[in-house]
């Protein structure tokens, strides 16, 4: 599974807004923001161990989607089901993000992907590269162009969340300052 709560998960400081690095809202490129967006949770959720439940949710769901794509575009959908175990926070995350940003191809691919898994779901937990109906889906995504991907994600994530813009070259030192306040009140720096 990719989303998890660390056995240590704690609320000691309340993210109120997420930390991008300056110049990402109008970025020529808007997967620049999804991207700075999934590397805040994340380092959040390892890092800063925070339970899920203390991050806000479209950034939960923006990462979620993030990261179905990018491990569709590196390994194809058999490598999401892989990586993901078909987690219920995962898939939940990333139908759920879908529900609130208009992709159309995007939400085609992933309801057949969802009722491939329904309909047949022991060929599906076992499928490799070599499945047709996952490789009919990859090449889906394939011919979509990124940008009409991630625009409508990057315009929602604008819309949803509180965005704190840092200097990119003090970005991970603010973030993992956070991250450090909430694992260890008491005063411990670093990662």
């Amino acid at each position: 599974m990719l989303f998890w709560d660390h056995p240590k998960a704690a609320t000691n400081v309340v993210i109120d807004t997420v930390i991008v690095r300056a110049g990402r809202t109008g970025d020529d490129d808007p997967e620049s923001l999804s991207m700075d967006v999934a590397d805040f949770t994340l380092a959040m959720m390892q890092s800063g161990r925070y339970p899920m439940a203390a991050i806000p949710q479209p950034a939960l769901m923006g990462t979620a989607f993030k990261i179905y794509v990018g491990e569709v575009y590196n390994g194809g959908h058999v490598q999401f089901i892989g990586n993901s175990e078909w987690g219920e926070d995962d898939v939940g995350l990333v139908s759920a993000c879908l529900k609130r940003v208009d992709i159309p191809q995007v939400q085609a691919i992933f309801a057949d992907l969802l009722a491939y898994e329904r309909a047949s779901p022991k060929t599906f937990h076992k499928a490799d590269w070599r499945d047709d109906v996952l490789d009919a889906l990859d090449k889906r995504l394939f011919a979509l162009d990124r940008a009409s991907i991630f625009a409508p994600l990057a315009d929602w994530l604008q819309e949803s969340l509180v965005l704190f813009p840092v200097p990119a070259e003090n970005w991970h030192s603010v973030v993992y300052e956070l991250a450090a306040r909430n694992r260890d009140p008491q005063g411990h720096k670093g990662h």
